[in-house]
C-alpha cells in the first residue's frame, strides 16, 4: 500500500509517496482530526473539525464529547487500524501574549494485535505532529 507523504512535497522529481502502513495509518489520523464538516465537496461528512474546538472554553464535559465523538468517527473512518483510545490536555501555562487554546491530541491504535502505537497531535495556530512508536 502506498500513500502521498504528508506533508506534500517532492522526492526526485515526483511526489514523495509513503509505504509504511504505521506511517499511512497516522496521517490518516491526522487527516481526519484536523478536516472539518463540510469542508470536502464529495464527501461532506467527513473530518472531525478539532480546529473548531479552539474556541471552545477548555471544559471537561465539552471536550468528553468531543472525544466520545472523535474516537467514533476514527473507528469508522480508519480501515486497517483499531482505535483504543484518545487522551486530549491542554496548556494550562500560556506564554506571554498567547491568547489562543492550545491543545494536545494523542490518539492509541493497533495495527497487529502485538503493534501498538499512537500519534500525537498539538493543535493550536501552528500545526505540529509527535510521534511515538
Amino acid at each position: 500500500m502506498k500513500s502521498i507523504y504528508l506533508p506534500f512535497q517532492f522526492s526526485k522529481g515526483m511526489i514523495a509517496t509513503v509505504s509504511d502502513f504505521d506511517s499511512i495509518i497516522k496521517q490518516e489520523i491526522i487527516d481526519n482530526l484536523v478536516v472539518s464538516r463540510q469542508e470536502r465537496v464529495m464527501h461532506p461528512d467527513y473530518g472531525i473539525g478539532v480546529y473548531g474546538m479552539l474556541h471552545e472554553i477548555i471544559e471537561p464535559l465539552v471536550w468528553a464529547d468531543f472525544r466520545q465523538m472523535a474516537v467514533t468517527e476514527l473507528s469508522s473512518n480508519i480501515i486497517g487500524a483499531t482505535i483504543h483510545d484518545m487522551v486530549i490536555s491542554s496548556n494550562d501555562q500560556p506564554q506571554f501574549g498567547q491568547t489562543e487554546t492550545a491543545v494536545s491530541i494523542s490518539v492509541s491504535y493497533e495495527i497487529a494485535p502485538s503493534q501498538k502505537s499512537s500519534v500525537t497531535l498539538s493543535v493550536s495556530d501552528i500545526l505540529s505532529e509527535d510521534i511515538y512508536a
